[in-house]
């Protein structure tokens, strides 16, 4: 299942909602200006003019948020420290499949990375 939303930013695709189509077909739309794909931290990232928006990581998902808002955003439901390297990484976290499972509720994630991201790279 593939995942549509608006991020303010334009349209994008996103469907690699399956693990059979996130290897093959995972890619922005890559006619948004700024946006690139990459093999980052295991799995595949969405990058923003160089700086790392959502990605995918086996089932999880991988979003970008505000360093000082990850204590709180850690206590929700599904939600995980980023800990790639074996320690956990402010400002990055990883969303169990369940808490990403409704588009509204993916899109919401993604969304809100993009929009901090934004606010870096403006």
């Amino acid at each position: 299942m593939a995942c549509r939303f608006d991020s303010g930013l334009g349209h994008h695709f996103f469907p690699w909602r399956t693990t059979k189509n996130r290897g093959k077909n995972s890619k922005v739309n890559r006619q948004k200006k700024g946006f690139t794909e990459n093999k980052m931290f295991g799995g595949i990232a969405f990058l923003r003019n160089g700086k790392m928006v959502v990605g995918v990581n086996k089932d999880d998902l991988m979003v970008r948020c505000n360093p000082e808002n990850t204590a709180d955003l850690v206590k929700q439901k599904y939600v995980r420290p980023m800990d790639f390297t074996g320690k956990p990484m402010r400002g990055f976290l990883y969303i169990d499949p369940a808490g990403y499972k409704t588009d509204s509720k993916l899109s919401e994630w993604i969304e809100n990375s993009i929009e901090y991201v934004k606010a870096l790279t403006s």
